[in-house]
């Protein structure tokens, strides 16, 4: 189970609100199973007004049934 969105909310616990975001995030391990329609890796880049600035991974490949 993938829980990025912690990390996400640590950030804006610390940092507020962030000035710019972008972000990427694609299906690349598990496109050709039927029915898997979320993407399991992501990665960011978020800038704070202090100048902080943090970079987010996060993945969820594992094989399903192995």
């Amino acid at each position: 189970m993938e829980q990025a969105i912690h990390l996400y909310d640590l950030c804006r616990y610390f940092f507020g609100d962030p000035e710019s975001v972008t972000g990427l995030m694609s299906n690349a391990v598990h496109g050709g199973i039927p029915g898997y329609t979320i993407e399991d890796v992501s990665g960011s880049i978020a800038s704070f007004p202090s100048g902080a600035i943090a970079c987010i991974s996060a993945n969820n490949c594992a094989i399903p049934g192995k």
